[in-house]
C-alpha cells in the first residue's frame, strides 16, 4: 500500500516574500549613495588625469615656443578675433564664419602634445563624441547645459570642460581682467616669468553655469571652479563676482598647476584674497603669476 504524504509543500508565503523584498529594498537604499559616491570618485580621478595630461602638454608647448604661453581662446568679438595660438579650437557652430570661422578641435596646438593631431580643415561637428576629444571633457560634465556667450559673440556654445586662466597666457588682449583699482592686470606671457609655478593655477575644470569659452576669468569670479564631483555641494548656485559671497566656497574641484601637477582643491583656494589684503588689487596668490 502506498504511503500517504501529509502536511503542506514547503515554500514562501506572501508575507515572507514581502519581507524579503522589503529587506532587499532597504539594503539598496543604504548602498546606493555609497555606490554613487564611488562612481563619482572614479570620474573625478579620470577628470584629474585629463587635466594632468593637458598640464604637461602646456609645458611641452612652452618648451617648443621659447617659453611663450598660448592664448586663452576667448569667444570672438570686435577686436578679439580667433588666433592660431588659441590653446583650444572650440569654435564649431559660428553664426559669422567670416569673423569667426568654424574650426577642427583636433588642430588645437596643445593637443598635439597629447598624441592628438589632424591635418583636416573640416570643422568639428558640435557636440560630437570621439575618442580623441575625451581628454578635453570631464565624464561628469553635462555639456548640453553649457550657456552660450551673450551679446554679439558668434561662436556658439563651448562643449568642453576645461579653461585656461587668463593671467597664464601669452597675449595682452583687451579682455584681460581689471583689478579692484580699475587697472588692467598683466598676464604671465612667458612661463619663466611665473613665480612659484607649482603653486599657480593654470587650468581649471569650469562649472557648467559659467563656462562659455576657453578662458577662465578667475580674479573677478566670473568663471567658477566646477564642484560637480563634490557630493556636499548645494544647488542651485548662481554666478558671482568679487563683491558677492562665493557659493559653495568649501566644495572642491580639479585644478592643474603651471608645473603640470593636479590637485583637488576647494573654491576658496582660488578666489580668497591674499591674507592681509583688503581689496582685490593683487588677488589670490594662486592666481597672480607675479606674486
Amino acid at each position: 500500500m502506498a504511503k500517504i504524504r501529509t502536511g503542506r509543500a514547503s515554500g514562501f508565503t506572501l508575507v515572507e516574500l514581502l519581507v524579503v523584498i522589503g529587506i532587499i529594498a532597504l539594503l539598496i537604499s543604504i548602498l546606493l549613495p555609497s555606490l554613487n559616491r564611488a562612481r563619482e570618485q572614479a570620474r573625478q580621478v579620470q577628470c584629474a588625469s585629463n587635466l594632468h595630461q593637458l598640464g604637461i602638454a602646456f609645458v611641452m608647448y612652452c618648451n617648443d615656443n621659447r617659453g611663450w604661453l598660448p592664448r586663452v581662446a576667448p569667444y570672438t568679438q570686435n577686436g578679439q578675433p580667433e588666433k592660431n595660438e588659441d590653446w583650444i579650437w572650440w569654435q564649431q557652430a559660428s553664426s559669422n564664419t567670416t569673423q569667426a570661422p568654424d574650426r577642427n578641435i583636433l588642430q588645437s596646438p596643445v593637443l598635439k602634445y597629447c598624441g592628438v593631431n589632424s591635418q583636416s580643415t573640416t570643422p568639428t561637428t558640435p557636440l560630437s563624441y570621439t575618442l580623441q576629444q575625451q581628454i578635453l571633457r570631464c565624464p561628469s560634465d553635462q555639456l548640453i547645459d553649457h550657456p552660450k556667450a551673450t551679446g554679439t559673440e558668434p561662436d556658439g556654445n563651448y562643449y568642453y570642460s576645461y579653461t585656461l586662466s587668463n593671467l597664464m597666457q601669452g597675449f595682452t588682449d583687451n579682455f584681460l581682467p581689471d583689478d579692484a583699482n580699475g587697472n588692467q592686470m598683466k598676464p604671465a606671457q612667458v612661463i619663466a616669468r611665473i613665480k612659484h609655478s607649482a603653486d599657480k593655477v593654470l587650468l581649471i575644470e569650469e562649472g557648467a553655469t559659467t563656462i562659455d569659452d576657453g578662458a577662465a576669468d578667475l580674479p573677478n569670479c566670473d568663471n567658477l571652479l566646477s564642484i560637480v564631483h563634490d557630493h556636499s555641494a548645494k544647488y542651485p548656485e548662481s554666478q558671482t563676482n568679487a563683491n558677492d559671497q562665493l557659493p559653495n566656497p568649501g566644495c572642491r574641484g580639479n585644478v592643474a598647476f603651471c608645473d603640470g601637477h593636479v590637485e583637488y582643491v576647494p573654491r576658496s583656494y582660488i578666489y580668497d584674497l591674499i591674507p592681509g589684503q583688503t581689496d582685490g588689487s593683487t588677488y589670490n596668490r594662486h592666481i597672480n603669476p607675479f606674486y
